[in-house]
């Protein structure tokens, strides 16, 4: 099945209240800037099922279960993805467009590098722990006292100080020059030469816990800029991402509260 627009999807939104849909299912309640009502999806007597239109989000502080408008569609009418699409934009009076070359390229572009970073995650961290190259890394985490659950938990690991080996082992996955090129981990003057060498790396995640982009701490000693961070790219804008925000979503379901902090490490102690 061929895939839908985006503009589509975004003019669904657009034209139904995420509120008047979900009305249509279970009493609402307004409580500031939140509807609130019993949760579909779970027994419960005191109402803990959130929709926040302004965001088009939806969220139970009970079971945890959370999502967009098409996502509770899909969960109270049985459908697929394209199934919920089908029956809001026929409720929208939306006619349905299939995806343009741009868009499917697009998307694409996007889907291999998720699967970029999240493959290159996993390596930097397998270099952190199990290397003697990693072991510069290792050292500097054991001066700071972080446990290996913290190391784990956030998925710590580290860049090679070798300038090849980043392309070299990103070409040998068959990503190709253009992907790489888009993918913030190239100086921009030297298409091979890598933006992280010699660092301790954090894998920053979107709230899904997707790898979006990665912060890298010098452990040289001689570089210019302590920290740096991966710049913009399709995957990732920085006033979207907090980091650590992944992390701690179990423990801010529960307090409904939290404590931001500057730097990677304040959040790992924190932590």
């Amino acid at each position: 099945m061929a895939k839908i627009a985006e503009s589509v999807i975004e003019e669904i939104k657009s034209r139904i209240s995420m509120v008047d849909v979900v009305s249509r299912y279970l009493v609402l309640h307004r409580k500031g800037d939140r509807f609130w009502g019993l949760c579909p999806f779970h027994e419960e007597k005191t109402p803990s099922f959130s929709v926040l239109p302004e965001k088009g989000f939806f969220h139970c502080f009970g079971c945890g279960k959370s999502g967009s408008l098409f996502d509770f569609v899909m969960e109270m009418e049985h459908l697929n993805f394209p199934e919920a699409i089908r029956l809001l934009a026929e409720q929208a009076h939306v006619v349905l467009a299939e995806e343009t070359p741009q868009e499917k390229r697009h998307r694409s572009e996007e889907e291999t590098l998720r699967d970029l970073y999240e493959k290159l995650a996993a390596s930097f961290s397998y270099i952190l722990s199990n290397t003697d190259s990693g072991s510069r890394g290792r050292d500097y985490l054991e001066r700071r006292r972080f446990t290996d659950e913290t190391i784990k938990a956030f998925s710590l690991g580290y860049a090679p100080d070798d300038p090849q080996w980043l392309f070299n082992f990103l070409r040998s996955k068959h990503y190709s020059d253009d992907i790489l090129a888009k993918s913030g981990l190239f100086a921009k003057n030297n298409p091979t030469y890598p933006l992280f060498r010699d660092r301790l790396m954090f894998p920053i995640r979107n709230w899904k816990g997707q790898v979006v982009a990665f912060g890298g701490r010098d452990l040289s000693g001689s570089s210019k800029a302590k920290y740096i961070n991966t710049p913009e790219t399709m995957l990732y804008r920085k006033r979207e991402i907090v980091y650590g925000m992944y992390e701690s979503l179990t423990e801010l379901k529960k307090q409904q509260s939290c404590m931001l902090c500057e730097g990677y490490f304040d959040v790992l102690a924190l932590h």
